[in-house]
């Protein structure tokens, strides 16, 4: 005898399926990544319809960061240098015991082989180390070197001697040099005009290495000068031989 199926048993039967579709859309990952971003889109472009002054002022702000590259490598390296957490200790009163410490990165570089730093260019610092305003972009953000001022064409000098690690152009920085002075001790020379030595050479403490420019990412003619020590950044200035203060 064939069983016949009722209105009723179809109806049972569609609704088990539906359940069991849409049991496996929630657990799908897949599923789910689409509506979150079909979500955003819809947010995105009902903040972009609607013609007020608040809304306007979000849309600007969500196409900003989103046409804006995100510096991953930067953030991380700034994330794990003490002197930026030391500088907001200082900043905000902060009273931390392993920010004081004496071994900091200053005094490891200055207890090293190289010894004191040439000032590689003669001019005035117009901009320090430090957290400051982004003269182009306004953003607060850690100026890892120094920016000296100087006329284009004015003599770059090895701030110590050994060899050169990297002769490099890109946007930001313009021409740049980096010197490998041994000891995880390296400095960088960048927005310059001309480059006088290859990759692998070897230099010494007071050798030219290049003039002053205005390559890359800048307002004005200068060297920006940066001094690192395994990977991280720390003040030149405190490595200059007095002479040169």
């Amino acid at each position: 005898m064939v069983r016949r199926r009722t209105p009723s048993s179809f109806r049972r039967l569609r609704a088990g399926w539906r359940a069991r579709i849409v049991e496996r859309l929630y657990n799908s990952r897949l599923a789910r990544q689409i509506v979150v971003s079909a979500a955003i889109f819809l947010l995105v472009f009902t903040i972009h319809a609607i013609p007020l002054a608040p809304f306007r002022a979000l849309d600007q702000l969500i196409w900003k960061a989103i046409n804006t590259p995100y510096d991953f490598a930067g953030t991380l390296r700034r994330a794990t240098d003490v002197e930026v957490w030391a500088d907001l200790a200082d900043r905000y009163g902060l009273n931390v015991p392993f920010l004081n410490q004496s071994s900091s990165a200053d005094e490891t570089v200055q207890g090293s082989s190289v010894g004191e730093l040439l000032m590689p260019v003669n001019g005035e610092i117009t901009s320090a180390f430090g957290w400051r305003d982004h003269p182009i972009t306004g953003q607060r953000e850690l100026h890892e070197g120094l920016d000296i001022s100087a006329p284009e064409g004015t003599p770059v000098l090895a701030a110590a001697g050994g060899v050169v690690r990297v002769v490099r152009k890109d946007e930001e920085y313009g021409k740049v040099i980096e010197i490998d002075h041994g000891g995880g001790l390296i400095s960088i020379y960048a927005h310059l005009r001309e480059v006088f030595v290859l990759a692998d050479q070897e230099v010494k403490q007071g050798d030219v290495i290049g003039e002053v420019g205005m390559t890359g990412n800048v307002t004005a003619p200068h060297l920006h000068f940066e001094v690192r020590q395994n990977g991280l950044a720390i003040n030149p200035a405190s490595l200059f031989a007095p002479a040169n203060e």
